[in-house]
């Protein structure tokens, strides 16, 4: 799914999605949580372990 299809979905700004994959911001939980919602997927599995 495109990050355009995830952002609309998720019910968020396509720049706000950007801005996440730049790295120029990071999402809240509660996006967070949305996104994998979208997704069906674990919500951990959407963050990157340092």
């Amino acid at each position: 799914m495109a990050p355009s299809d995830v952002a609309v979905r998720a019910g968020l700004s396509r720049s706000t999605v950007c801005r996440w994959l730049t790295g120029a911001s990071k999402p809240t939980r509660v996006t967070l949580m949305a996104v994998a919602a979208v997704l069906g997927v674990d919500p951990a599995k959407l963050v990157r372990r340092a």
